[in-house]
C-alpha cells in the first residue's frame, strides 16, 4: 500500500471510533473503508506538490468541539507519514536507532488553536534545530558556538528506490538551505572559459534583480543553459526557468512577465534564425516601453560569413528605434577577465529598467560548448586544447568583493536633483560612503 492509503485508513478508524461514541456523523465516502476513488487530490505549492485526501464528518450534538479536538490530537499524532508503521515498532525503532548518530528532538508535533466554537491544527514538521552555543569566562577554554542543524527527509514505503527517496530528501533540502547565505563563488573549479564566464554571468544578472528565464533549446547556447541549471540548483525558490520551443513564444512571454511585474526577463536563444524570431516582441516591448533582455549566443568572429548553415549576420540584428542598448560580446578567454562579463550584465540589466525596453546581448561561443575540457571538438589540428586558467580569469580588482558578499557588481545612481551643485554634491557622498 502506498503512505496516502495507510495514512488515511489510519485517520478514517480515528474517525469511524468518534461515530461509534456518537460523536461524529461521517459522510458516505468515509463511511466506506474500501471506497478511495474520487477522494485524492493534488495540493501544489511553489516548489513542491503533495497527493492529499479529505475526510468531513459533521458533529453530533452529543460531541463538542475540546473533545474531539483532543482526541484527533492525541490519536492522530503522529500519523504513519511521520513515523511509519506499525506505529508502536517506528516509534521504538527511531528513539533507539536515531539518538545514535544524532538526536532532533521532537521531530513533529501538532501546532494551532482549540476554541470553543472552531479548532484549527496542522501538523508541523520539524525541519532545523538550533541548540544554543555556552560561553565561558576562561580564556583557556573555547567557547561553545551555537548550532543550527537542518533536515530533510523522505517517506519510504514499499516500491520507494534509493535514488528516487534520496533526491526527493536532496530536493527538500535545497529549498531550505537556498534561505542561507551563498558560498564563496570562487570560479576556480571551472575546466572551459564558457562555462566560468556563464555561470558568473548568470549569477550578475539574479542579483541585479533578472529571476525569469525563458529558454529556448540549441547547441551554441548550452553554456548558458548548462550554468542557468546550476543557478536553478543553488537558488531554488529565488529563480524559475521556463523551456519553450518556440522562439517568438517565449520572447512574447517574457514580454507579459515584464508588462506584469515591471521586471525584465531574460529570453536564451541559440544562433542562427532562431534571433529573427524575437523581433515581433522586440518591437512591442521598444515602442511600450517594457524592460527585456535578449541573449543571443552567436559564432566566434572568424566562423561569421564562411555561408555555413544558420550563419546569419546577428550584429545589431535588431533596429536601434527599439533595441535601448546592444553588445556584442567576445567569445570568453581568461585572456579577457571576468569583470566584463559582470558589468556586461549589470549595465544590461540596468539599461532595460531605467530606459524600458529590450538590450541585446549577443554572445559569442567556441568550441567545447558542452562544460568538457581536453580535446577541441571539431577541431584537429596539432595543440587544439581547451586550456584555462580559472586564476587569471578572476584576478581583478573588485572580484573577491563580490565573490563573498553576494552584492551586485555595481549600483546605479540617479542624481537627487536636476542642477549640476546637487549631482556633485551625491558624487561627493557616494566617495564618502565608499572608504
Amino acid at each position: 500500500k502506498s503512505e496516502i492509503i495507510i495514512t488515511g485508513e489510519f485517520i478514517r478508524e480515528a474517525f469511524e471510533v468518534l461515530q461509534q461514541r456518537g460523536m461524529l456523523e461521517l459522510s458516505d465516502a468515509n463511511a466506506r473503508e474500501n471506497e478511495t476513488d474520487g477522494t485524492f487530490f493534488v495540493r501544489r505549492l511553489r516548489h513542491l506538490q503533495h497527493i492529499c485526501q479529505s475526510f468531513e464528518a459533521r458533529m453530533t450534538k452529543k460531541g463538542s468541539i475540546n473533545a474531539v479536538a483532543q482526541y484527533l490530537l492525541e490519536k492522530l499524532h503522529p500519523t504513519p507519514a511521520v513515523c511509519g508503521v506499525p506505529f508502536k515498532e517506528s516509534i521504538e525503532f527511531i528513539r533507539d536507532y536515531e539518538s545514535v548518530s544524532f538526536d532532533r528532538g521532537m521531530y513533529a508535533g501538532p501546532l494551532g488553536f482549540i476554541g470553543s466554537d472552531r479548532t484549527d491544527i496542522v501538523v508541523a514538521i520539524r525541519s532545523a534545530l538550533l541548540t544554543n552555543g555556552v560561553s565561558s569566562k576562561n580564556i583557556l577554554r573555547n567557547n561553545v558556538v551555537s548550532r543550527l542543524s537542518v533536515y530533510a527527509g523522505a517517506g519510504i514505503v514499499p516500491g520507494s528506490t534509493v535514488q528516487g527517496e534520496w533526491s526527493e530528501t536532496g530536493y527538500k533540502l535545497g529549498v531550505l538551505s537556498s534561505t542561507f547565505s551563498q558560498s564563496p563563488l570562487t570560479l576556480k573549479s571551472f575546466q572551459t572559459p564558457n562555462e566560468a564566464w556563464a555561470t558568473s554571468f548568470v549569477e550578475e544578472l539574479i542579483r541585479s534583480g533578472v529571476t525569469q528565464f525563458y529558454i529556448c533549446p540549441g547547441s551554441r547556447s548550452t553554456p548558458m543553459t548548462a550554468a542557468l541549471a546550476r543557478a536553478m540548483r543553488s537558488n531554488i525558490g529565488l529563480i524559475d526557468c521556463t523551456s519553450t520551443h518556440d522562439e517568438r513564444g517565449a520572447a512574447f512571454r517574457a514580454l507579459g512577465y515584464a508588462r506584469a511585474t515591471k521586471r525584465p526577463a531574460a529570453v536564451v536563444t541559440s544562433s542562427g534564425t532562431a534571433v529573427a524570431n524575437l523581433y515581433p516582441a522586440v518591437m512591442e516591448a521598444g515602442l511600450d516601453g517594457v524592460p527585456l533582455l535578449l541573449i543571443t549566443a552567436d559564432r566566434p568572429y572568424e566562423n561569421r560569413d564562411t555561408g555555413a548553415n544558420q550563419a546569419v549576420d546577428q550584429i545589431k540584428v535588431f533596429s536601434e528605434s527599439y533595441v535601448r542598448w546592444f553588445r556584442d560580446i567576445s567569445p570568453p578567454s581568461d585572456d579577457i577577465p571576468v569583470s566584463l562579463a559582470l558589468s556586461d550584465a549589470n549595465h544590461a540589466v540596468s539599461v532595460a529598467r531605467e530606459l524600458r525596453g529590450p538590450v541585446h546581448l549577443n554572445v559569442q561561443f567556441r568550441e567545447n560548448l558542452a562544460p568538457d575540457a581536453g580535446p577541441i571538438r571539431g577541431d584537429n589540428r596539432n595543440g587544439s586544447h581547451a586550456d584555462f586558467s580559472p586564476s587569471r580569469f578572476i584576478d581583478v580588482a573588485g572580484f573577491q568583493r563580490w565573490s563573498t558578499h553576494g552584492n551586485k557588481w555595481s549600483k546605479l545612481y540617479s542624481p537627487s536633483g536636476s542642477n549640476v551643485e546637487n549631482a556633485m554634491y551625491d558624487i561627493a557622498s557616494l566617495i564618502a560612503r565608499s572608504r
